[in-house]
């Protein structure tokens, strides 16, 4: 059994040793992720499980990055962020109820092995910055941000959603060197599974209360300098319902690693909510960038929030952005689980 179900999710965590080889925890799971076997030796339980996602330790959901998945009940906690693209099902169940043969690697899409392999040859792997997914046997699909998807509605060829595009297809460039790719980023695309490097401590945090209209205030005392907004580099709009990258997506990021990897702090807008009209339209609220880490070898962003006074969901370890293949920065906030999408970057 231990077999079949390190082969229905092969990136699921399930042999757990210590430094010296010996095993601490071994898990096993149910098709959609449910908890099979947990068997310890030790009362440390490793937060990374099915697919290799986070699990939260209060509530039990996987964070996928685009959203929570509750495994006991195979379900997603919210809408699909691209469910017209598959009106036929529900924006709420996970893969298309078909585990064993696809993946949902980031919480908005599934992928199907395109040669209809299973098990071990069927397991994608991911870029850091999710461009390409790739495995051994299988064919590369590269993200293509202008696919769109036509609707169903008697072969009329209008799209399912006009302000939505992208999608996977296959890749039929040059032969790419996955295990070298992205090296040269400013901030390493890969690390030791699972690390983090944070440019403050808890006891920097600041709360914005009884101010809540400043947070931006809040944020400049707590890197030190209140950056112009002249300097603003604005990656991210509106766009009806979603969210877009801007022309200045590249630079702003490059900033970020710049300062986190200089040791600096670095303060972002953020949009949480479509149509509010907050600071300046698109950002409705603003936070610190202070740290990165690596989740199963993929880059996140650990941030501040001062919007709440609870110092432990201020500076909660689970306050991360992570880049969707749209290249945006999106995550949620562990005081009231709204999401992020960054919108600006403010360096000084």
């Amino acid at each position: 059994m231990k077999n079949q179900y390190r082969d229905i999710n092969p990136k699921s965590s399930s042999w757990i040793t210590d430094a010296s080889g010996s095993v601490n925890q071994y898990l096993a799971y149910m098709p959609f992720g449910e908890q099979f076997i947990d068997q310890r030796q030790t009362g440390h339980d490793i937060r990374f499980k099915f697919t290799g996602k986070e699990r939260d330790a209060e509530t039990g959901f996987d964070y996928f990055g685009a959203r929570y998945y509750d495994s006991d009940i195979s379900v997603w906690l919210s809408v699909d962020p691209l469910a017209f693209k598959y009106p036929n099902e529900s924006p709420y169940s996970y893969v298309g109820n078909r585990p064993i043969n696809t993946i949902d690697p980031w919480g908005m899409d599934k992928v199907e092995d395109p040669n209809g392999n299973k098990g071990e040859a069927g397991a994608y792997k991911q870029t850091k910055d999710k461009k390409y997914l790739y495995g051994d046997g299988l064919k590369t699909k590269v993200w293509d941000p202008d696919l769109t998807v036509e609707s169903d509605g008697g072969g009329t060829g209008e799209l399912a959603d006009p302000h939505t595009k992208g999608g996977y297809v296959d890749y039929e460039g040059a032969d790419i060197d996955f295990e070298n790719y992205g090296r040269s980023a400013s901030i390493p695309a890969k690390q030791n599974e699972n690390s983090e490097f944070t440019v403050l401590n808890n006891n920097q945090w600041k709360t914005q209360a009884p101010h809540w209209t400043q947070c931006f205030t809040y944020c400049s005392k707590i890197v030190g300098y209140t950056p112009q907004k002249s300097h603003a580099i604005y990656i991210a709009k509106e766009n009806g319902n979603k969210m877009t990258p801007l022309s200045g997506t590249k630079n702003g990021m490059a900033i970020i690693d710049k300062y986190l990897k200089n040791g600096k702090p670095i303060i972002v807008g953020v949009n949480h909510t479509f149509g509010n009209t907050y600071n300046e339209g698109t950002t409705d609220h603003f936070i610190v960038m202070m740290g990165y880490g690596y989740d199963n070898g993929d880059k996140y962003y650990r941030f501040f929030d001062v919007g709440t006074t609870r110092q432990s969901a201020g500076t909660s370890p689970t306050n991360r952005l992570y880049v969707t293949p749209m290249s945006l920065l999106v995550g949620r906030t562990a005081y009231n689980h709204r999401l992020y999408t960054v919108s600006q970057v403010r360096p000084r």
